[in-house]
């Protein structure tokens, strides 16, 4: 069913992944018009063509977010056209890189391209970018949180680099670390966004049933069981979940939510603060 204000373009990243491209089907049918990003290749393609037939109009562009011509080229697609939403579902896990790419994906390449797209964004629009639950469950780095606070800061990696910051050399604190920076970014920048008439939100995924997610499972058995039995919901959320979440978000239902996390973990984090004795869960 098309909802109200739904006839827009909206911009999806990560569009051929397991969040990316349930949103994109579900956007779809809502009646939104689609500007598909991704890696090329053909699943990017079959998924364009699937919500072609569900009636959406369609476009697709390649997308690296560490490729600055790439970026600048969805940019210039998108300013082109307008695009009345963003959803950057754009991230790599702990079992998929070092520590050093998945800050350049997950933390820099994510707010270098959510600046870039901010100028081609309508006045009244709204972009959602994918944090994770992890981002509440590291332990504080002070020092590091506040180098991770200007992502864009020449020199960066080179400073983290450092061995003083071997903490987060480690690609799964490096993975909360970043999510919980972006968080943070969302959050200090909402203001700005918000003097231009746009709304900037993010979402903190738990334990989603994504072919990303199954592999960080495989690899970490225990971690898992230790996370599901925490769940206020036991069981693993489904994509459409975080799709619906952040459909929701870039909505005129949502006109006055700006600046928050929302946190779509089915209570994992409440679970884990409301049984301290039990030690924490990383």
């Amino acid at each position: 069913m098309k909802q109200g204000g739904e006839s827009g373009r909206l911009l999806i990243t990560g569009a051929a992944g397991g969040m990316g491209s349930v949103c994109a089907r579900l956007a779809a049918e809502r009646g939104w018009r689609l500007l598909l990003c991704d890696l090329p290749g053909e699943r990017l393609a079959a998924l364009a063509g699937e919500c072609g037939r569900l009636g959406a109009e369609v476009a697709t562009l390649p997308l690296d977010v560490t490729a600055a011509d790439q970026v600048a080229a969805v940019a210039r697609a998108a300013a082109d056209g307008g695009i009345a939403a963003l959803v950057h579902t754009v991230g790599i896990s702990p079992t998929m890189a070092d520590w050093r790419r998945i800050l350049e994906v997950d933390l820099i390449g994510t707010v270098r391209f959510l600046e870039a797209l901010r100028p081609a964004l309508a006045e009244g629009g709204a972009a959602v970018a994918i944090s994770s639950m992890s981002a509440y469950l590291a332990p504080p780095f002070p020092d590091l949180e506040r180098l991770l606070a200007d992502p864009l800061a020449e020199g960066l990696l080179e400073r983290l680099a450092d061995p003083a910051h071997a903490a987060l050399h480690d690609p799964g604190m490096a993975y909360s670390l970043a999510k919980r920076a972006l968080r943070d970014y969302v959050r200090a920048q909402a203001r700005r966004w918000g003097r231009e008439g746009k709304r900037l939100n993010s979402i903190s995924p738990g334990l989603i049933d994504t072919a990303q997610s199954r592999l960080e499972v495989e690899t970490h058995r225990d971690t898992f069981r230790q996370l599901l039995a925490a769940a206020a919901l036991h069981r693993m959320g489904r994509p459409e979940e975080i799709a619906t979440a952040a459909l929701f978000l870039v909505s005129p239902d949502a006109s006055y939510i700006a600046g928050i996390d929302l946190l779509v973990d089915g209570g994992v984090v409440a679970g884990i603060a409301s049984a301290p004795s039990q030690g924490s869960v990383r």
